[in-house]
């Protein structure tokens, strides 16, 4: 039988591990900075300044409109792994196709973790599938959107889609399913966490609907001629 001492530092420690889970998640790109590396040194947001508020923002349920090759992908991939090394956690990340997603788990998502001396320590090395990550007692999986056969029947707490309007969206509705048993946001009566982001396609679909009903907070950028701030539009500005 152990010790009133024991269980008393027993207690403490739980707490601290609490405390500090809860501290990195309203404070991920911090935790992000402190424990992943990019090519060998610590990863920062030097030239992605506009990232550090996506990363940090706790809303549970998030939508990004991009234009292409802003990185998020990169930004959702860090955070998925972020979050997974902080909580106990079942994470689905979306992709528009199961051998793209496998694909992204193979090339982009494992490098982030055998580069972090911390997440590589987590890994359970005995998970070798692309289709699925074990950090620490969280799960990652990496699935395609294309097919209802991809569309795993697990439960989970965090649903991240990637590049949302190139996904079939009959099979995104079977994914937003397997949140159900998750904690109920007390605002919105919504379960789990979502986020998802893409480059836009028409108005008044996928993300820009989404983005639309959010609270809608925008970028601007400053133009070097005129030197007046602007928010780029992607039907307007993009080529």
């Amino acid at each position: 039988m152990p010790s009133n001492s024991n269980l008393v530092k027993g207690f403490i420690s739980r707490i601290q591990v609490a405390a500090d889970r809860s501290t990195a998640m309203s404070h991920l790109s911090d935790w992000m900075t402190s424990n992943l590396r990019l090519n060998g040194r610590p990863y920062n947001f030097k030239h992605h300044e506009m990232q550090v508020q996506i990363a940090s923002d706790q809303h549970p349920h998030k939508v990004v409109t991009k234009c292409s090759q802003v990185g998020l992908t990169e930004l959702a991939l860090r955070l998925v792994a972020a979050i997974a090394a902080v909580t106990r956690s079942r994470i689905i990340y979306v992709l528009p196709s199961a051998r793209f997603s496998e694909k992204v788990s193979a090339d982009r998502f494992y490098p982030i973790l055998t580069d972090s001396p911390l997440l590589h320590s987590m890994l359970h090395t005995n998970v070798k599938s692309a289709a699925m990550r074990k950090i620490g007692n969280s799960t990652v999986y990496f699935v395609g959107a294309s097919t209802d056969s991809q569309a795993i029947s697990i439960p989970a707490s965090h649903l991240i889609i990637d590049e949302e309007n190139f996904c079939d969206a009959e099979v995104l509705g079977k994914f937003n399913s397997r949140l159900r048993h998750a904690e109920e946001d007390p605002v919105t009566g919504l379960r789990g966490v979502r986020q998802r982001f893409s480059t836009p396609t028409i108005p008044k679909y996928g993300v820009s609907k989404h983005f639309e009903a959010s609270d809608g907070k925008t970028y601007h950028v400053k133009c070097k001629k005129c030197n007046e701030w602007q928010i780029p539009s992607y039907y307007t500005d993009y080529v």
